[in-house]
């Protein structure tokens, strides 16, 4: 009896540390990813003036490619996986989340006139939580379950 307790903890101890583990590795290729989006949205929309529509899917593009072969690879260790189920997951995901930003981004900034930095920076946090789930429990199920 007491073993059987004893591996109930450690599998349960082993799951806890692989969600930890898995979670701040996406906190910080999500700080990798903001950083590429927040360049590409800064030079496009401040530099080169381009209307904001264009300018975040551009941006978008750009850092979703980064965030979804880094995670793929460092955060939930499904790089062995198949890559061809875990691409048009991750397509639906982004595309979701695309437009949730956008839309976010039209109400406070095209229509309230809020700031354009910070009304996105609150769309990025919205769809970064709901990113995480999904990519863990959908895209990329189990991948670090393979890893010791």
């Amino acid at each position: 009896m007491a073993s059987v307790c004893y591996r109930q903890k450690s599998k349960f101890n082993k799951i806890r540390n692989s969600l930890k583990r898995s979670f701040f590795s996406f906190l910080f290729i999500g700080g990798l990813t903001f950083l590429i989006y927040w360049a590409v949205l800064w030079l496009l929309f401040k530099v080169e003036r381009i209307s904001y529509p264009y300018v975040i899917m551009v941006a978008y593009s750009t850092s979703i490619t980064f965030h979804f072969f880094a995670n793929r690879r460092h955060t939930f260790y499904a790089h062995t996986g198949a890559l061809k189920s875990q691409i048009p997951k991750y397509i639906v995901l982004a595309a979701t989340n695309y437009f949730i930003q956008l839309s976010i981004i039209y109400i406070f900034y095209g229509l309230c006139n809020l700031n354009f930095y910070i009304v996105t920076l609150f769309a990025i946090v919205i769809t970064m939580i709901s990113g995480y789930f999904f990519m863990e429990k959908w895209i990329f199920r189990g991948g670090y379950d393979n890893c010791s």
